[in-house]
């Protein structure tokens, strides 16, 4: 009697370990559609090919906790990588945290200097494919140097047309810090239809404010490394370079 209970727990222990075993390679099948959709993401990002990137966003997207349009994500982007050169990424972990919602480790290098952390993304259905429909990573921490970067956007002229003029609720939020970013992107955001709607990105790059002196490779006040970022406070949108306080400016070079 005793052989035949000792039998009857060791198939009842193999056919628990075989429902487990099943139900892992399930849940590994089963992968939600918004982890390839963080894979091709990925690939984009990494060969800075906006080609492949722009189909991946949704009509709409939060991006960085602010509302833009596809085509306005793109110019973001786009903007990025064409005053960081050095910029590549690669995705050392996936973990999708629900259906719709993915958070990627990632290293990327920022001005040739490497660095580590978390992105996520959110997507959802459209059609026969999925698309992002939010980006995000840590949001600014409100120091010095991010608060200094928005009352430098703030002092442009299109800035103050826009802030001190109609519509007089328009917003500006801190939405990319360095070293996610090349430098500062600052939104301004007003209602559009009863809907936000960012009206400007102003992008702050504070490591061309400073000299980089004459011998770049040694003078530590230089861009490291030197000569790639392109300077100045630009509407990423327009393209067009914006002259803000120069007193706030020289603060700002402090901030690098």
């Amino acid at each position: 009697m005793k052989h035949v209970v000792l039998l009857v727990a060791l198939a009842a222990c193999s056919r628990q370990k075989d429902v487990t075993l099943t139900s892992a390679t399930l849940d590994a099948s089963a992968a939600p559609p918004v982890t390839e959709l963080a894979r091709a993401w990925d690939r984009a990002m990494s060969q800075r090919d906006l080609t492949l990137l722009g189909p991946l966003y949704a009509d709409e997207v939060t991006f960085y906790d602010v509302p833009l349009r596809r085509d306005q994500v793109i110019r973001v982007q786009s903007d990025a990588f064409m005053k960081d050169p050095s910029f590549t990424e690669k995705l050392l972990s996936v973990r999708a945290t629900s259906p719709t919602r993915v958070e990627m480790k990632r290293e990327w290098f920022r001005f040739g200097k490497k660095q580590t952390g978390t992105v996520w993304l959110e997507g959802e259905r459209a059609g026969d494919q999925w698309l992002v429909t939010a980006e995000g990573a840590r949001a600014p921490t409100g120091d010095f140097c991010d608060q200094l970067a928005t009352d430098v956007a703030l002092s442009t002229g299109e800035a103050k047309a826009l802030v001190e003029g109609p519509p007089d609720h328009v917003r500006a939020v801190l939405a990319a810090t360095p070293p996610e970013f090349p430098g500062y992107g600052v939104a301004l955001i007003a209602q559009a239809n009863g809907a936000p709607a960012t009206a400007e990105w102003i992008d702050v790059e504070p490591c061309t404010f400073y000299s980089p002196g004459p011998n770049v490779k040694t003078d530590p006040g230089a861009c490291v490394p030197p000569g790639l970022a392109t300077g100045a406070v630009t509407n990423v949108f327009t393209g067009a370079v914006l002259g803000p306080d120069p007193k706030l400016v020289t603060q700002l070079s402090k901030c690098r």
